[in-house]
């Protein structure tokens, strides 16, 4: 997989060069403009005094596509699409060559001119890296130009890095328990933002399934867990075939045991997403709501028996316990 997308990486780092001078050349007021509004987003506490959002169920569609082709395809109303980034640095190893999602999306816009004036928001970041895990930290930049053969679109962008796995679990002793919390509050984090920014179609994908390590199906899971009841019309999850996370996340997506189910109350869902963000911090609540004792309870809070199942791995779905 890391061999993949080093593959051309002279020819891809020339390119890269070539394209971000063009870029800024070209469009210097517009990449300007684009930096002066970009805005960090850093806690799901920014998001607790929302009021007067309409809840509903986004259309979700699963594509073999690319996320710039699903920019193309997909564009309707405001739209915003998931950068799949790095936390450290802008725009990933794009100016060194290599093409993962967001090195993609750099070479078919002026993103990386944009996220290379952000020094501040990767300062802070590789100084609070949590063990791989990394934090809920996000740029949002609006009117990002794309281009696709002869044409033009302008999306916004949120550039988020999801958890990354493979360094947490290889270096730091991070558990699976841990990776799902972190992996679920930074999935709510992101659905928080598109919400408040009034996204209309919002264009995510195989968020963390690359070099990150994650585990498809259990990302489109958490996707799934979180989507109902969101203020989005429309979640494109653009995937090229190729490797297991189309067919992973089109499984989860598409199967009828998993479908949505009418409707639920959103304040439970709520608590539900600030119980499991608080699993990631407290190993003594990790205890406590595992532990044999506590199993036996014949507990009346129905958001900790949806807790626990969520915990130990059980497919649930929200709405049918609602």
């Amino acid at each position: 997989m890391v061999k993949e997308y080093w593959m051309n990486k002279k020819e891809n780092e020339e390119r890269a060069k070539t394209h971000t001078d063009a870029m800024q050349r070209l469009y210097a007021k517009e990449i300007a403009d684009c930096v002066s509004h970009t805005r960090t987003y850093h806690s799901v506490t920014d998001f607790f005094s929302f009021s007067g959002i309409t809840y509903g169920s986004p259309d979700v569609v699963v594509d073999d596509i690319s996320t710039v082709d699903a920019i193309a395809k997909y564009m309707n109303g405001h739209t915003a699409v998931l950068n799949f980034a790095s936390y450290k640095e802008p725009g990933g190893k794009f100016i060194e060559g290599s093409m993962a999602q967001e090195e993609s999306l750099c070479h078919s816009s002026f993103l990386y001119n944009v996220l290379a004036q952000c020094q501040g928001y990767y300062q802070w970041n590789n100084e609070h890296k949590n063990r791989g895990l990394y934090k809920n930290r996000a740029l949002y930049s609006p009117n990002v130009r794309f281009f696709h053969g002869e044409n033009t679109y302008v999306a916004d962008v949120i550039t988020c890095a999801a958890p990354n796995l493979s360094t947490a679990r290889k270096y730091c002793g991070v558990s699976p328990q841990e990776n799902t919390a972190a992996l679920n509050s930074r999935i709510q984090f992101l659905l928080d933002i598109a919400e408040h920014e009034k996204v209309d179609t919002l264009i995510l994908g195989a968020w963390g399934c690359g070099v990150f390590g994650q585990d498809p199906e259990e990302v489109a899971q958490i996707f799934k867990n979180n989507l109902p009841e969101r203020d989005i019309k429309k979640v494109i999850f653009a995937i090229p075939a190729g490797n297991n996370n189309f067919e992973a996340f089109n499984k989860i997506f598409n199967s009828k045991r998993n479908s949505f189910h009418g409707k639920s109350d959103p304040y439970k869902v709520k608590m539900i997403d600030i119980m499991l963000n608080c699993m990631a911090k407290d190993e003594y609540f990790h205890a406590q709501l595992c532990s044999p004792e506590t199993k036996n309870i014949n507990l009346d809070n129905n958001a900790l028996q949806i807790l626990r199942a969520y915990y130990e791995g059980k497919v649930i779905n929200i709405k049918e316990r609602g």
